[in-house]
């Protein structure tokens, strides 16, 4: 095994200091966003040569998520100057995706608003589509029945149908 794929698997290893981070919700200036795109961009193009090395066999390991690992390795090796990571819930995005997965529940108000553990409401919901309650409680409360039907919100919602307006 290589040395940096042991070093990955270790911190995915329980117990690790090292939580995984999302790519999803990183924030920055303009200009560190730019420096973290090329970043990003820097990444993907070790892969592949590092795919065209092992040999291809039919699957491309460099998309579909890949992102999220390129993340945690320019931020772990401390190549993301100026960055530091927030646990989630206690800054202003709050990743849900990774509820159900876990057994985990999703906190709510009495308005059916997201909260975090200490019940505060939170500004940004990220990956709100893998939870079906919040995706069906933003269609009943923007009232969007009025532009489009509850299964093609969901379908949009969910990626099915992703940059297209099916009608009703």
């Amino acid at each position: 095994m290589e040395a940096e794929t042991q070093e990955m698997a270790a911190w995915l290893t329980p117990g690790s200091p090292r939580q995984v981070l999302c790519s999803g919700t990183t924030m920055g200036t303009r200009e560190g966003m730019l420096e973290y795109t090329l970043r990003q961009q820097a990444e993907m193009g070790l892969c592949r040569r590092r795919q065209e090395r092992r040999g291809k066999k039919g699957r491309d390991v460099c998309i579909g998520g890949a992102d999220q690992a390129f993340h945690n390795v320019l931020y772990y090796r401390g190549q993301l100057p100026g960055a530091h990571a927030v646990a989630n819930g206690y800054g202003q995005v709050y990743t849900v995706g990774v509820f159900g997965k876990f057994g985990m529940t999703l906190r709510r108000d009495a308005e059916g608003f997201v909260v975090s553990d200490e019940g505060r409401r939170m500004p940004a919901v990220h990956q709100a589509d893998k939870e079906r309650a919040v995706v069906d409680w933003l269609f009943r409360h923007f009232h969007l029945d009025e532009d489009i039907s509850a299964p093609n919100f969901r379908k949009q919602m969910s990626g099915g149908a992703r940059f297209s307006h099916p009608g009703r």
